[in-house]
């Protein structure tokens, strides 16, 4: 594989993250891509709401609450318009006892295939990108109807091309790394707005921690999507019988992650030096991006009547310094006995050739 070929593979890679800065400078799509049309159609919010099997991406803390078996699938186009790069995810979970429950899941991103040439510009034959993650989740109750905490651990493989092959003196190789997720879900208590009662939940997470991935053999660490969430939600119940009810929520966001020329800084350290502004070069100059614009944010409304159907609408924003993603979202659910079926669309707000993302899952409570 030539400098060429390889240069196409990252551009392809990081397609999703357009922007000119941390969010750009993130490698493993897979890791930040939303795995459920719930959350996606809530304005990309679910830390303070991850129930079923979206708690495994969102913050692990939510299982703890979740009883039975639960399986939960969804396969779309990572691209749309591209029908040779899918997003595939399947996770199961099951509780121990009263106080916990442990979840896993597989994730495979399909990257597609470019062209391999050789020095001369000849054809090599076809070299495929992809990546994979299987991880496991255990959530607990800490103080039961208060406190709930949750730990995880994932293990990532990431191929951008052929392994072996040299580049500018570097062999290639396949990524191959270890991150962690550790999350709180907090439960304040009920309290009411007129004659109304609502439920407020508040929740944490701190995922894709401690993994750094190397492509070759120059010792460059990149970074993963070490991504920090914090978010309420407050349901309301509009009827005696909690027939109807409506959620509202609210989440931020943040990468916390820092590089330079040198490769990726220490987790640890990123967890400090990250709250910091830095610089970047935007085509044009070097721009200083201070901390509010390094927060992205999202905000939903869920209604459900009767457990039965579900509607949901919500607004996602990066700065353009952050990668510039504006959506507006919307989503349905339908639940048929032990069979619930969720789809979502996000609609892109700023100029882009990237068309609506739509998703279509499936969850089974047995």
């Amino acid at each position: 594989m030539n400098n060429l070929t390889l240069k196409i593979t990252f551009v392809l890679f990081f397609i999703p993250l357009i922007g000119f800065s941390q969010g750009n400078l993130i490698n493993v799509p897979s890791l930040r891509v939303e795995p459920d049309p719930i959350s996606t159609g809530r304005g990309m919010t679910g830390v303070a709401q991850a129930d079923q099997g979206q708690a495994l991406y969102w913050n692990p803390a939510g299982l703890a609450y979740q009883k039975g078996w639960q399986l939960k699938g969804i396969r779309f186009k990572y691209l749309p318009g591209l029908n040779d790069r899918s997003y595939n995810y399947i996770s199961i979970q099951k509780d121990i006892d009263e106080y916990s429950t442990l979840g896993g899941h597989i994730t495979y991103l399909d990257l597609g295939s470019q062209t391999g040439q050789d020095s001369e510009g000849n054809p090599t034959g076809d070299i495929s990108s992809r990546e994979f993650s299987v991880g496991l989740s255990y959530g607990r109750i800490a103080i039961p109807n208060t406190l709930t905490l949750g730990i995880g651990a994932r293990y990532t493989s990431s191929k951008l091309g052929s392994g072996g092959q040299t580049v500018d003196s570097l062999s290639t190789k396949t990524g191959n790394t270890l991150s962690f997720d550790i999350g709180m879900f907090y439960e304040p208590g009920e309290y009411f707005i007129g004659s109304l009662p609502v439920v407020p939940t508040v929740g944490a997470s701190l995922t894709n921690f401690g993994g750094r991935i190397e492509y070759s053999d120059s010792g460059f660490k990149n970074p993963l999507p070490t991504l920090l969430r914090v978010g309420v939600e407050n349901t309301l119940i509009l009827d005696e019988n909690a027939i109807n009810t409506l959620a509202v929520s609210l989440e931020l966001s943040k990468y916390m992650v820092r590089m330079d020329s040198t490769g990726a800084e220490a987790p640890f350290k990123s967890l400090f030096s990250s709250w910091g502004s830095y610089d970047y070069y935007n085509g044009r100059e070097t721009v200083s991006v201070g901390l509010g614009k390094q927060i992205m944010y999202g905000a939903g409304l869920e209604y459900w009547y009767n457990n039965l159907l579900a509607v949901r609408g919500g607004y996602y924003n990066e700065s353009y310094a952050n990668g510039g993603s504006k959506y507006l979202t919307t989503g349905m659910s339908v639940r048929f006995s032990y069979v619930q079926l969720n789809g979502s669309i996000a609609i892109p707000q700023n100029d882009t050739e990237i068309d609506n993302y739509w998703r279509f899952g499936i969850n089974l409570n047995f």
